[in-house]
């Protein structure tokens, strides 16, 4: 994977799909409609984009989305998170900032950050949310 620095203030999503997929920011940025490097990427946007490049992916929360009678929340956190990782090709998380702030991570567990580079590690972030992302046998980085 190679590192992809946003070019728009609010286009870390967009980056790091980009990174994923192996598109420049720009080729990402003419595929998707505008409110997606506009600050709004969400996990949807992220799936969409996997979908339509061929890439398989599986989603975790910080916190579960069942009610759980053992907890005394309705959405209680994961028990460990960050769930353990790496465990795929890629992965593209949703970590807590002032906003909102997508990064990518590789199969080794290195962080790929629009905005401040490479070499970071996951407990550097707070992460909210984990897609894990397969892409096809032969492009794979993590494949046998």
């Amino acid at each position: 994977m190679n590192l992809i620095l946003q070019e728009d203030e609010k286009g870390c999503g967009l980056a790091c799909v980009a990174m994923i997929c192996g598109h420049t920011y720009q080729e990402a940025k003419a595929k998707v409609v505008p409110h997606c490097w506009g600050g709004q990427f969400t996990h949807y946007d992220a799936f969409e984009y996997f979908n339509l490049h061929g890439f398989s992916y599986q989603h975790w929360y910080r916190h579960t989305r069942f009610i759980l009678p053992e907890h005394d929340s309705i959405f209680p956190e994961r028990s460990p998170w960050p769930i353990a990782t790496p465990f795929a090709d890629f992965h593209m998380l949703l970590t807590r900032g002032d906003i909102g702030h997508w990064v990518a991570m590789d199969f080794t567990g290195e962080i790929y950050d629009p905005v401040r580079g490479r070499g970071k590690k996951i407990e550097e972030y707070e992460v909210m949310q984990i897609i894990g992302v397969w892409a096809g046998a032969k492009e794979g980085k993590n494949n046998g």
